[in-house]
């Protein structure tokens, strides 16, 4: 009767160090198999029991399992409309007859803006001379380009039409298009 209460003693035991030899660095990395073990009586039915305990670990092959991980599905970015308007602007001289007008093209947005084949046209004069944007693109924030009738050299802040006559007169209404024909911004011209 003794022997059962000690058995079962001894088997917490065994399975507290099976446990315990489960937490090795060895057995991170591979499957072990522990067995735990032995009870003997070297004394015969009547003598103290000891219990021995073996462990014996088994390397198991280990199959790596691909866990798919939830990727970011890609989003549409927004397009953004943009935001360029005449911010100034004066009339070519009649008196003179000069191409000396200009007008400032500002853009207000966060991105710069290619307005390679953009226009700027005069309202209800669907006859007269139209400006076509060179390859050319605008900073952002509040960048400036000033577009002159007349004759000069592009740079980065000023683009020239090369006219020889006035073209944009008083109380002509300029208007920006982008390369598809859709009206960006208006501007009324001024002495």
């Amino acid at each position: 009767m003794k022997l059962i209460p000690l058995c079962i003693a001894l088997g917490f035991v065994l399975l507290g160090l099976s446990m315990a030899l489960a937490q090795t660095p060895a057995c991170q990395t591979q499957r072990c198999v522990y067995l735990p073990l032995v009870l003997a009586n070297p004394e015969g039915p009547g003598g103290t029991p000891t219990a021995t305990a073996t462990t014996t670990a088994t390397a198991v092959p280990v199959t790596p399992t691909i866990t798919p991980t939830a990727s970011a599905t890609p989003t549409a970015t927004p397009i953004v409309p943009p935001r360029l308007e005449f911010v100034d602007g004066s009339a070519d001289s009649l008196v003179t007859n000069l191409p000396d007008g200009f007008v400032n093209v500002q853009n207000q947005g966060l991105l710069a803006v290619t307005l390679t084949g953009w226009t700027i046209t005069i309202e209800d004069k669907p006859n007269d001379p139209v400006y076509t944007f060179p390859a050319f693109t605008l900073g952002s924030n509040r960048a400036t380009v000033t577009v002159y009738t007349g004759s000069g050299t592009n740079d980065e802040g000023s683009l020239y039409w090369g006219r020889t006559t006035a073209t944009w007169l008083s109380s002509d209404v300029l208007v920006l298009r982008d390369a598809q024909g859709t009206i960006i911004s208006t501007w009324e011209m001024e002495e």
